[in-house]
């Protein structure tokens, strides 16, 4: 059974545009809401796996 942040970051990733730029420029906003918002552990790991899948989808 999924957790509600595990369902919540699936659809996230269902909805990672195609261009390159995009990913990039939803890459660099999640990187700058990780450095400024992100200060409970929970939530840093959201934000960091969210970057992890970004890095991975802009190598692709």
């Amino acid at each position: 059974m999924l957790t509600e942040s595990e369902k919540a970051l699936r659809e996230w990733m269902l909805a990672l545009p195609e261009d390159k730029a995009q990913l990039q420029a939803l890459r660099d906003e999640t990187e700058q809401q990780l450095s400024t918002h992100a200060t409970d552990p929970k939530r840093r790991d959201e934000y960091q796996s969210k970057l992890d899948i970004l890095d991975s989808e802009l190598r692709r």
